[in-house]
């Protein structure tokens, strides 16, 4: 959780880089952006390894100078 938390504070305090985060979608995580106002989404994947397949939720995090409103919408 330190890690996490180093990340975000690091990533939190650079508004003028582009940056793009994935994570497993976790309320422990959102909460660590969202106070910033930060951009987010999820959205399902499928992992696979071998034989075994299975879907989770994904979170994708935006940096403030990022331009999402050049991604498809239907792609979350």
């Amino acid at each position: 959780h330190k890690k996490h938390r180093e990340l975000a504070d690091l990533l939190n305090s650079m508004p003028k880089v582009r940056w793009l985060l994935s994570y497993d979608a976790a309320q422990e995580i959102k909460d660590m952006y969202e106070p910033k106002g930060r951009k987010m989404e999820v959205f399902s994947l499928r992992y696979s390894v071998h034989q075994n397949t299975k879907s989770g939720s994904e979170l994708m995090i935006f940096s403030d100078c990022l331009d999402t409103a050049l991604l498809p919408s239907d792609q979350f």
